[in-house]
């Protein structure tokens, strides 16, 4: 997170049916996970880090790109806007910058 006090993790289940995006206080207690998102492996997750703007969260992988927002102990994807394809991005405090790519932008609440 942009205060180093979240670590962010992704993670294939034994079985490899499912991914998992974590959050863990990592100094409060690093075993104990803060928030824990299950999600389907037909989109696999290569990538994911904070925004260090605003502490969401990116996550990119096979053919997609996605948003989320922490909630306490729950991850919740955001809508976001997302132009053509793209090899690899970067986060800019005005959105989410890719190559080969348009800027990225996160919707409102």
């Amino acid at each position: 997170s942009s205060g180093g006090e979240l670590l962010l993790s992704v993670g294939m289940s034994n079985l490899g049916t499912e991914q998992a995006i974590v959050v863990y206080a990592w100094e409060i207690n690093p075993f104990t996970p803060l928030a824990i998102h299950s999600t389907s492996c037909l989109q696999q997750i290569f990538a994911a880090c904070f925004n260090p703007y605003n502490d969401e969260i990116i996550t990119c992988g096979a053919e997609h790109s996605k948003f989320w927002r922490l909630h306490g102990s729950v991850i919740e994807e955001i809508v976001g806007e997302v132009g053509n394809e793209f090899y690899d991005w970067a986060v800019h405090e005005s959105g989410l910058c890719g190559t080969r790519a348009e800027a990225y932008k996160l919707g409102k609440d």
